[in-house]
């Protein structure tokens, strides 16, 4: 279980790459925040994909971007961000 800020301005989430998979009870949530609250950006599905696999978002963010696994077997992401 994690709470991890990926930025903390204003910026555009452009893709998470999932290179190794969470189990199935894992729910990850990425917030338009420093902080981990506020609004949801995404909450992306990563035990049903064949790994590794790039999701393009592209959504902007005005507050920050702050990720937050529920879980401790939370999938292995890299986060592209501009």
């Amino acid at each position: 279980q994690a709470t991890t800020v990926v930025k903390a301005s204003a910026g555009t989430l452009h893709a998470i790459i999932f290179n190794g998979p969470a189990t199935a009870t894992n729910v990850t949530t990425v917030y338009d925040h420093a902080s981990g609250v506020g609004t949801v950006i995404a909450i992306p599905l990563a035990t049903a994909v064949g790994m590794p696999v790039c999701v393009p978002f592209d959504i902007a963010f005005a507050n920050g971007c702050t990720v937050i696994t529920a879980t401790a077997n939370g999938a292995n992401m890299t986060f592209v961000f501009k």
